[in-house]
Formats: structure tokens, sequence, C-alpha cells
């Protein structure tokens, strides 16, 4: 029986990470494919460092603009979208776009800004305030997220059913050609086509303003014309970082809210040798 249990654990350790010791002496499951592909690599600076280091580079170009890299600025990037006629955002946070995510929630009101608990929602809520008011929305979500949002798209914002426009920005996670974690390869590689299959017309998000303009001059006539959804395709390190200044509930009540982190330390502490911990893909099975 024991013999058994081991060889479906190994097979299993092929498909989700799982975290096991048996104190039986029978042995001891200690790494996975996911473990193995990490170890390949050194650890990663974070966006602010990279940000940081390229605006150095970006100085010892000089004159040689075509080695300069360009980021989009969060506030430019919002003014620009007011200035098409959008004021209202919902959505589920990205970590591509969090620092545009960041400057939302301190500069739009409550009102005006509603993160949803998928994206699926997300879709709901834009589409319900389009039929109450005329008016398109932003929704912000990361493309692994886009699956979520199909059926609302298409039975809800299609044209030939209610015929919703809005904005969608994607961050576009897993992007062919780059690094990424090996969750998101194939659904960066289905992302375009699968927007094309919805029917949905989407460009790359340009990582300076005067291309950000032009793409939402685009968008703007799309919406208008066709009144549809058009989509925005947001890469890794296209916005400069931004840091949030609203407080939020754990900063409020920190002594009444438990942290993620707080909350994981606690299933740890209390998981014996023979529980088997099977974690998300997402930020938190790298705890």
């Amino acid at each position: 029986m024991h013999s058994s249990i081991l060889k479906s654990l190994r097979l299993a350790q092929n498909f989700v990470p799982i975290l096991t010791n048996f104190s039986s002496g029978q042995g001891q499951i200690v790494h996975n494919n996911i473990i193995r592909w990490y170890s390949r690599y050194p650890s990663v600076p974070s966006h602010e460092e990279q940000y940081q280091e390229q605006k150095k580079r970006n100085e010892e170009a000089g004159v040689l603009t075509e080695l300069v890299r360009d980021f989009l600025d969060p506030a430019a990037f919002y003014d620009a979208v007011k200035n098409i006629g959008i004021d209202f955002f919902t959505g589920v946070p990205d970590s591509l776009l969090k620092d545009f995510c960041a400057y939302v929630s301190d500069h739009v009101p409550e009102t005006k800004h509603v993160i949803t608990c998928n994206e699926g929602a997300a879709i709901a809520v834009a589409a319900g305030y389009h039929l109450a008011t005329g008016r398109a929305s932003m929704v912000y979500m990361q493309n692994s997220g886009l699956g979520n949002a199909v059926n609302p798209l298409v039975s809800l914002c299609a044209p030939e059913v209610y015929s919703i426009p809005m904005l969608v920005l994607i961050g576009w996670r897993g992007e062919p050609g780059k690094r990424d974690e090996p969750q998101h390869r194939v659904q960066g590689q289905v992302t375009p086509g699968l927007l094309a299959a919805l029917g949905i017309p989407f460009q790359p998000l340009p990582d300076y303003i005067e291309g950000a303009e032009q793409a939402l001059y685009t968008a703007k006539k799309h919406l208008e014309r066709t009144g549809t959804p058009y989509g925005l395709l947001v890469k890794r390190q296209t916005f400069t970082p931004y840091k949030m200044v609203k407080k939020t509930l754990l900063d409020e009540y920190d002594r009444i809210y438990m942290s993620r982190e707080s909350a994981i330390e606690s299933i740890i502490e209390a998981a014996h040798d023979r529980d088997i911990v099977v974690g998300t893909t997402g930020m938190l099975s790298r705890y």
C-alpha cells in the first residue's frame, strides 16, 4: 500500500508542486520539476532595481537615442485614458500592471474604481456601467484570467447581443521570447490567438507616451464605431515604478487582519511530517 502511494506521488510531482516528508524511512520526495526549473536561473532583480539600472544606461547612451529604453509613466497614461473619455476602472490586479493599478487606486474615487474577485465579474461590472451611463470603461486583468472573461465577453459584449464597448488592458505574462514562470508559457503564446478568435482587435501598448496616445486614439475610434471591446497587451516593464500612497485594509487594521505570509506560516507550523502540501502556481507557492 505504501509503495503504491509513493509511486502515485512521484507521478504527481511532474504536474504539481509537492512537498512531503515520510518519516517511516521509506524515502523522501524533496524536489519536483518546478523546483528544478527555478534552480536553473539566478534570482532576478526587482522591477525597481532594473528600472534604476536602465536609467543609468539611458544617461550613458547620450545622443545615441536608439539605445535608450523607454518606460511609460502611469500618471501620463492615466491622463491619456481620461482624454479618450474613460474614467471608470474595474478589474483584477496583475503584477505587470501593478504600477498603473496603484496609481489608479490613489487617484480614482472608490465609486469609479471596482476591484473584482475575478475577470468575468469585471467584464460584467463594465457592461452594467455602460448600460447605465452609455460610457465605456477600462477593464484590467492578467492574460491568465482571460479565460474567466470569455463567457461574458461573448454573451454580453458581442455586437449580436448587447454590443458593449470597453478598453481591456491585459498584462501579457509568458510573452514569447521572454523568460517567465512555467505556468505562463502556453498562455502567453495563445493570448493573441484567443483575442483574435473572440473577435477582439488588439495591439501591444507602446512604452512611450506618444505611442500610447496613438494606441488609445485607435481604441477610441473602434469603441465609437463598433461598440465592442478593444484590447491592449502590456509587456513586462512597460510602466515606470509607482508606489501606492493610499493605505490598504492591512495598513489600517494590521492587528485585526492576517497577512497571507502570516497565514502560510501558520499552516506550515501546523502541518505534520506526513502531510502533503499542494500550492497554487501563483505567488503563494513561492513563499
